[in-house]
Formats: structure tokens, C-alpha cells, sequence
């Protein structure tokens, strides 16, 4: 056990430290396109690509990046047609942290559907978060970020993150997102959620 846990470990930082000629003969080879790793020849819209086996570094960073362009672009001309192409018809979102905010019941589904992603999200102001740390696995992948503006007045940093399970066709498929919601409360002007009012 402990000998395939070794070998799972050094696959991953095989696959993680390989170099562009490595990466791009292995996609050309699993007959994915191009395009993919250069992003500047790409177009702007996210292009799904199948995960045969599991998800390499490249996806895990296309599939973040264009959620994060999601949240920090709600009213590009873009945004519906990225996110039809990012989340799978079935998508469903889970965060008890956007449910306190919105008067949610905890527990219960954000977004049920991806067209209610897609109209919340367009409805509210940009979100630009910065990325900390990304982790894969074969078919999910962990981001955590940090708020740089959107959260409020940003007097407080918000960190969080969310855990994206990814179909076979290379799109999320549901979303567990969990953040420091009461930061996010004394940012939208409620101090008594902040860490630094007194007792």
C-alpha cells in the first residue's frame, strides 16, 4: 500500500513538473486539441476537453481559470456561452456560506441548475479572487483562493474554498464552495462580525 501511495505521489509531480514539449506530445497524442495550451492562440471562450484517465495540470488550470473569469466577469458578452461550455447541463452548486448570506436554509442546494448559476451570477457585482493553491485528482479538483475586490468595502481579506467534481467531458459538474463568510458579513458593513471588534 504504502508502495503505491509512493508511486501515485511521484506521478503527480512527474505530471506536474513536465515540460511544455512533454505535455504537448502527450494531448496530441490523447487526440485533444491544441489550441488548449496556449491560451493567447485560444479563443476567449473555455473549451471543455475529455479526461481520459485522469485530469492533467493543464485542465486543472483551464477549468479553475475560467470559473474564476466567471465570478470576476458577470457581465461579459462571454459569460453565458463560457459557462455553458464549463458546467455540464446537470451542474448543481453546494455552499452553506453563500446560503447565509442569501437566507438560504443550510444544508440545502445553492443552484440547483446551471441557468440558476448563471442568472444569479450575472446579477451580482465582479468577484476577483486570487488563486492560492489548485490540487487534482483524477476526477476533481481543490482551489483554494483569496478576495482581492468585490466582497464589500474589502477591508477584510475573505480566503475559501471550493471543490469542483469533474464529468468525463472535462466540465464541472458540482461545485462545493465554503469560505469566511462572517469576514464577507463585516466587509458588507456588518462589524460585529469582525474579528477586531472588541468583546
Amino acid at each position: 500500500m504504502k508502495f503505491t501511495s509512493t508511486l501515485i505521489s511521484l506521478a503527480f509531480a512527474a505530471s506536474a513538473i513536465a515540460s511544455p514539449m512533454a505535455m504537448e506530445a502527450d494531448v496530441e497524442e490523447r487526440g485533444l486539441t491544441r489550441s488548449i495550451l496556449n491560451p493567447t492562440k485560444a479563443s476567449t471562450h473555455f473549451k471543455a476537453t475529455p479526461i481520459i484517465g485522469c485530469i492533467l495540470p493543464f485542465q486543472a488550470t483551464a477549468i479553475v481559470n475560467a470559473f474564476n473569469y466567471l465570478l470576476a466577469n458577470p457581465k461579459a458578452s462571454d459569460f453565458t456561452t463560457t459557462a455553458n461550455a464549463l458546467l455540464s447541463c446537470d451542474f448543481q452548486d453546494f455552499s452553506d456560506s453563500i446560503n447565509q448570506l442569501a437566507g438560504i436554509p443550510e444544508g440545502s442546494v445553492t443552484f440547483a441548475r446551471r441557468d440558476a448559476f448563471i442568472t444569479g451570477s450575472t446579477s451580482q457585482p465582479p468577484l476577483v479572487l486570487q488563486s492560492l493553491d489548485i490540487f487534482w485528482s483524477c476526477n476533481a479538483i481543490s482551489w483554494r483562493w483569496i478576495s482581492v475586490s468585490g466582497t464589500g468595502d474589502d477591508s477584510t481579506k475573505v480566503k475559501g474554498i471550493d471543490n469542483f467534481y469533474i464529468n468525463p467531458q472535462g466540465q464541472i459538474k458540482s461545485t462545493y464552495a465554503e469560505f469566511n463568510s462572517g469576514a464577507w458579513l463585516a466587509d458588507l458593513g456588518y462589524p460585529e462580525c469582525s474579528a477586531s471588534k472588541k468583546q
